[in-house]
């Protein structure tokens, strides 16, 4: 264990550049000096539990960064302390004149005087309201009923049903609470060399120094980004204690009401609308789908408005929410056939866009009713698929409207980022959008994410990001940890230089392995797109000769060799992958059938379909099991090729 502890100290050198980036100090007064402690960390009477916790953690990473304790009381001078480190509001910030006015989206501030240092920020306290469960018993059993009762429908509840896995017991603290005064204490860490690049103890780097002096400093620091929504920072039971602490120190946040994604699904996923109004959805060869988890509905339906706008009231009412959702449910890839309905395709827009002037004059006319009777309050969409493009029948939407856009930045380098639309769409309703990272896509992409988000920075308020997770955190955390750490970095700060951010990175995590692990990534961000092409064994070959460069030069042993070995979890599908198709054609099996022809004489099966007997085919394939039709493409290249059933 010290040998991993020793992994992750800093040079003097760094340590010195990382104190004087806090700018300089006062005279000689010190927080620590020689690995005494020199300062009292002092919050409110009964401070709230961000507070609580952003004192425990100053006081945790002080005393691993220098091997001192810094006593924590409500009340400052009890310990004879010189110095005085005050984290949230209290009644001595007052005093001295700071205070968290004006901040939002959890923003802070840092400032000092001559003996004393000031940590504050957006601390606003969150407490539910409404018909809301305590569990997912007390929802079925109890509240459930008691929503249905209130509502005069069985409506879902995106906030009632589920809001107490957004609880966390042990930090008795809610997702939705500010957060001000903790990001302001990791601002401070950070500011003295300290990182968190992955979940748990392995992902730290932790500086080591015997003194830290109290800086002069007075700024605010208010994120780019003002909603930081990440799918691994769940606070119920499923998360793991590492990977929610995680997602605290990157600054990620969740502000209530923002419940996203296919709003529409808490009213056409009705049971009593399905049975007593089968005219709210999707007309289909005469027939009203009805049946089905996301059945499609029809947009043209007074009868379905004017119920999605009770819903969305009965949310902003109960709930005092500032936005709600009315996407279309899922799988919304056909329109319903109804007369008023049909007349709104347009089909020269492309699958981007076929869809989208009928999904949006719905959208729209839901907003403009919102601002009727609840001016003030916002209506949310997501631009996804068939209506992923701005619709064109308008000159100007709602202002009351916010747009997500899904995929509104790339996960590949080779997919097209439309700044051009994503621009339209802030035209249209003049505000800014909120960016939607959908589970899959590249891994390892830190120059596309950081490029990107500077690229967009001007028409982006907020991100939301599904990265794949499993088991209460982020999925193989080792090999998956770059593009989230880089997110949320720039989240905060958009325009840091993506160069300076990936040297320190590699300097500090891989240590003797920086530099061919920088290779290593850099040619897989740009190559991973064609990994799984039918020719691309070279390139699989290139990509893992670059990693074994990398393992080389480590002890396995070292903090450096297990963050490696995290990460090689991560190529095993590549490396299977490269096994099955470094020999080509050779040893691949011989294709036989009853008849023996002379084209069948060189037919291997090895997904490629351009022997002669493909070409010379008699009649059709039959699929045995199904007596299907078998598909496949003369001349294919590979990526989503199909080669018999």
């Amino acid at each position: 264990m010290r040998e991993s502890i020793q992994g992750r100290r800093l040079s003097w050198s760094v340590l010195l550049f990382a104190m004087v980036s806090l700018s300089t100090v006062f005279g000689r007064n010190y927080i620590v000096q020689d690995g005494h402690p020199k300062a009292e960390i002092v919050t409110a009477e009964n401070p709230i539990s961000s507070v609580k916790l952003a004192a425990n953690e100053l006081q945790t990473y002080i005393r691993k960064i220098t091997g001192a304790e810094l006593p924590i009381r409500d009340t400052a001078g009890e310990t004879g302390m010189p110095v005085q480190i005050y984290i949230g509001h209290s009644a001595e910030t007052e005093r001295l004149g700071v205070t968290a006015q004006g901040l939002e989206w959890d923003a802070y501030r840092m400032k000092s005087g001559p003996d004393w240092l000031v940590l504050m920020g957006d601390d606003h306290v969150f407490e539910p309201r409404g018909i809301y469960a305590t569990s997912r018993n007390d929802w079925i059993n109890v509240k459930k009923q008691q929503w249905e009762e209130a509502t005069g429908r069985d409506w879902g509840n995106p906030i009632g049903a589920g809001i107490w896995t957004r609880y966390n017991k042990e930090l008795d603290l809610w997702r939705f609470d500010g957060k001000g005064s903790l990001n302001a204490v990791y601002g401070f860490l950070k500011g003295l060399g300290v990182r968190w690049y992955m979940a748990g103890d392995l992902g730290e780097i932790v500086p080591e120094m015997k003194t830290v002096q109290l800086p002069e400093v007075d700024k605010t620091v208010e994120p780019h980004c003002g909603f930081r929504m990440v799918a691994y920072a769940s606070y119920g039971k499923t998360v793991s204690p590492d990977e929610l602490m995680w997602s605290l120190r990157q600054g990620v946040n969740h502000p209530f009401g923002y419940f996203t994604h296919h709003g529409i699904a808490n009213v056409s996923r009705s049971e009593y609308l399905r049975h007593n109004h089968p005219e709210y959805f999707a007309l289909y060869n005469g027939v009203r789908q009805t049946e089905g988890k996301t059945a499609n509905a029809c947009l043209s339906s007074e009868g379905l408005f004017q119920d999605n706008l009770r819903f969305v009231r009965f949310m902003f009412d109960m709930y005092d929410v500032p936005v709600v959702d009315v996407m279309p449910d899922d799988g919304f890839s056909s329109i319903c056939q109804c007369e008023k309905c049909a007349a709104q395709e347009t089909l020269d827009r492309g699958r981007r866009g076929i869809f989208s002037d009928y999904v949006w004059s719905y959208v729209n006319r839901m907003a403009e009713e919102v601002a009727k009777s609840h001016p003030g309050k916002f209506i949310t969409c997501g631009a996804y698929s068939t209506y992923w493009l701005p619709p064109t029948k308008f000159d100007k939407l709602s202002p009351n409207l916010i747009v997500y856009v899904v995929n509104g930045r790339r996960r590949f380098p080779q997919e097209n980022l439309d700044v051009e639309a994503l621009e339209e769409w802030k035209r249209l309703t003049g505000n800014k959008l909120i960016t939607f990272m959908n589970v899959g896509g590249g891994a390892n992409t830190p120059r596309l994410f950081a490029g990107d988000m500077q690229k967009i920075k001007h028409v982006v308020m907020g991100e939301d990001m599904w990265p794949p997770f499993s088991r209460g955190g982020l999925a193989l955390p080792g090999f998956n940890h770059l593009n989230y750490y880089i997110s949320s970095l720039y989240q905060w700060d958009i325009d840091q230089d993506i160069d300076e951010v990936l040297d320190e990175y590699y300097r500090l995590y891989y240590g003797p392995a920086a530099a061919e692990m920088s290779k290593f990534i850099d040619f897989y961000e740009a190559n991973q797109w064609d990994f799984n092409k039918i020719d691309a064994a070279p390139m699989l070959k290139e990509m893992l000769d670059l990693f074994t460069a990398a393992k080389q030069k480590l002890d396995p042993e070292s903090v450096y060799g297990q963050r490696l070995a995290l990460f090689e979890l991560g190529l095993k599908r590549w490396k299977d992958r490269y096994e099955l198709v470094k020999d080509g054609r050779t040893g691949a099996p011989v294709f036989k059938l009853d008849r023996d022809t002379a084209a069948m004489a060189e037919l291997k099966i090895d997904g490629r379909l351009d022997e002669t007997f493909w070409q010379e085919l008699p009649g059709t394939l039959k699929e045995l099991k199904t007596g299907g039709d078998v598909g496949f493409q003369l001349g294919c290249p590979g990526r989503g090729c199909r080669a018999g059933g």
